[in-house]
């Protein structure tokens, strides 16, 4: 436990990796001077509670755990920077995002999350965000503005629509969305000068790869275009996305483009 120079307020409560069991305090939202809580890694169960009135509130994580229900309302919690849930047992839909400009990492894969992802408009601060491991429906939301964007991971759900426009994303780095029902073509990339990978695979997208992005930037073998009913006609792209899959030509290998097998069909 930290508290002010004063000791009169809490400030954080950091206790990371302790083996705590039991719940999470139901009223933690009286600890109104709160800027960081960090319980991640432990064996903690039972709900979130409200955090409404923690607006000094930046770093909340609860990461690792086995907490279940839903995330509460996140709604004027405006001096939050960093939101850590992943690896629980949450559900329910993911809250609203709108007004937490300060928000850079936003974590809650590998939990039962339904529903969409939430708009992500405004978040201009958005570095990491990761909804990877979950059962979201709908389309991905618009990510123009997101000019901080690094990290994008909306693998393994059940996403459906096509790739928003990138364009104007220029410190992206990583984009993942294999796995999903997504259509449409792959988007524009050749202004993306900071991407070094790129997942789309598993998808039912359709037409031609686009140019490539900056080639400097891109790790060999890291990315995957396949399987989908890509537009297999040989192009001028061929050689860079060779490459970038590590695979002569791009749409062989393990998940072949020429054989695709949607292997996340569902039931809608």
């Amino acid at each position: 436990m930290v508290c002010n120079s004063d000791q009169t307020h809490v400030i954080g409560l950091q206790l990371a990796q302790n083996q705590l069991t039991g719940t999470l305090p139901a009223d933690l939202n009286r600890l109104t001077n709160l800027t960081i809580f960090d319980v991640h890694s432990n064996a903690l169960a039972g709900p979130i509670p409200p955090l409404t009135g923690l607006t000094n509130l930046t770093n909340f994580n609860v990461s690792s755990n086995a907490l279940n229900g839903s995330i509460p309302a996140l709604t004027g919690l405006t001096s939050l920077t960093v939101f850590d849930a992943a690896h629980n047992q949450l559900d329910g839909s993911i809250p609203a995002l709108t007004g937490l400009t300060n928000l850079t990492e936003f974590f809650v894969d590998d939990n039962q999350f339904t529903g969409p992802i939430p708009a992500l408009t405004g978040l201009a601060n958005l570095d990491f965000f990761s909804v990877t491991g979950n059962q979201l429906e709908g389309p991905i939301p618009a990510l123009n503005g997101l000019t901080n964007l690094g990290t994008f991971y909306v693998d393994e759900n059940q996403l459906s629509g096509p790739i928003p426009a990138l364009t104007g994303l220029t410190n992206l780095r990583i984009f993942d969305v294999d796995t999903n029902a997504l259509s449409g073509s792959i988007p524009a990339l050749d202004d993306l000068t900071a991407l070094r990978r790129i997942d789309v695979g598993h998808n039912r997208l359709t037409g031609s790869v686009p140019a490539p992005p900056n080639p400097a930037a891109f790790g060999e073998g890291a990315s995957n275009l396949c399987p989908n009913p890509l537009d297999l006609t040989p192009s001028v792209n061929d050689d860079f996305w060779n490459f970038a899959t590590g695979f002569m030509p791009w749409w062989k290998g393990p998940n072949e483009c020429e054989d695709v097998l949607f292997e996340n069909d569902f039931e809608l």
